[in-house]
């Protein structure tokens, strides 16, 4: 039930409308009833777009959504991409500061930095879908479309959701990912992937265009150690592994494992093809979903996955897509499920996007698959 902002203090002084308003009301609205995110206010982050008319009028229409709502809200604008992590770590703690929520607008990549401030400083993440593939978005049910994804935050239901989180092993602190992480050639991919949106643009078809010429490039094989949380190893050689937190992704390929990334653990997937034609006739068949009987794809569920390289080279690290971006770890590294979990506001189950419903329908209700050598969890 929708809580009456009125009914909370029985204070005359309180103004009737206005932003004045909701921040009289907050304190007594977020004590005891999660109604209070109709009513905190929003921190946005976003890239400043300097120069760019579609920037300002995302801007534009973000202000006037809010504040026709009466909602407070605040950007946090990002200049420079070398600057993101710091400014989303500052936007978290105003965010906590104001009892508000910190909200994402962009792309995965975007959406994973701010993701991981959020969690840190405790607070809610917002998100407005704005990348080439929107994948966390999507899996939430959150419309690309700008104002709908506002009515989102306006009218939320919060969802609790643990998130990937990748780094060394012997190492502090961890990246989390929403989406997916990788080694071998899928980093490859998404290098050559901006290279050519530098060049011809931000396009869906340029990226996948590009995915296509790097499959038919040369490919490094890797010789892995896994070993999961029950101590067991196993020994593998592949061109990729790809372990996933999204649970769309999987259900895109026509994967049963869609439904365990559903009950909060990871999936691993192991490519034991190293041959470019090969490489070509799996990714085809993952287009056409028909990946669930291909022996040429290893797929797992598990919490926790330490991944180290055979007989690494002197100074070897591994190169890692996190969510669209390239980053290096030394050998061995540690994939596991987020022990603190993330609030994050979604639509009402009436509200949810009908790509969302379709593939949550679609969604195999069958076990996951377990790795020989008892590497799911």
């Amino acid at each position: 039930m929708t809580q009456n902002p009125s009914a909370t203090t029985g204070d005359d002084d309180v103004p009737a409308s206005g932003p004045e308003r909701v921040q009289a009301l907050l304190p007594e609205v977020r004590h005891g009833d999660a109604a209070w995110l109709r009513y905190a206010p929003l921190v946005f982050v976003m890239n400043a777009g300097s120069g760019s008319n579609e920037a300002q009028a995302v801007r534009d229409t973000i202000t006037q959504v809010c504040e026709n709502a009466g909602r407070p809200l605040e950007f946090v604008l990002i200049e420079e991409a070398s600057e993101l992590r710091a400014r989303a770590a500052e936007a978290a703690a105003r965010a906590h500061e104001r009892d508000g929520v910190l909200v994402a607008v962009g792309g995965d990549g975007t959406i994973n930095v701010v993701a991981g401030a959020a969690l840190a400083a405790d607070v809610p993440l917002g998100v407005i879908p704005q990348g080439t593939f929107n994948f966390f978005g999507r899996n939430l049910g959150i419309s690309i479309e700008l104002e709908e994804a506002l009515q989102t935050l306006l009218d939320p239901c919060l969802r609790s959701m643990h998130l990937g989180q990748v780094g060394e092993l012997n190492a502090s602190g961890r990246q989390v990912f929403l989406v997916s992480a990788s080694l071998g050639f899928y980093p490859q991919i998404i290098q050559d992937r901006e290279y050519w949106k530098q060049q011809l643009g931000r396009k869906k078809i340029v990226a996948l265009w590009s995915g296509l010429m790097t499959l038919l490039g040369e490919h490094r094989t890797l010789r892995l150690r896994l070993r999961g949380a029950d101590g067991r190893t196993e020994a593998v050689k592949t061109s990729t592994l790809l372990v996933s937190d999204n649970a769309l992704q999987m259900a895109n390929l026509g994967l049963p494992e869609a439904q365990a990334i559903e009950e909060g653990q990871l999936v691993g997937l192991v490519v034991r093809s190293t041959s470019r034609w090969q490489l070509l006739a799996l990714a085809l068949r993952g287009a056409l979903k028909r990946l669930t009987d291909d022996d040429r794809l290893e797929r797992f569920a598990f919490d926790r996955l330490e991944v180290a390289v055979r007989r690494p080279a002197p100074g070897f690290r591994f190169k890692v897509a996190v969510d669209g971006e390239i980053t290096e770890y030394a050998s061995p590294m540690v994939f596991e499920v987020s022990p603190q979990p993330l609030q994050v506001l979604v639509p009402w189950p009436d509200a949810i996007a009908a790509e969302t419903r379709e593939a949550r329908a679609a969604m195999a209700q069958e076990p996951a698959v377990a790795m020989p050598g008892g590497v799911a969890a």
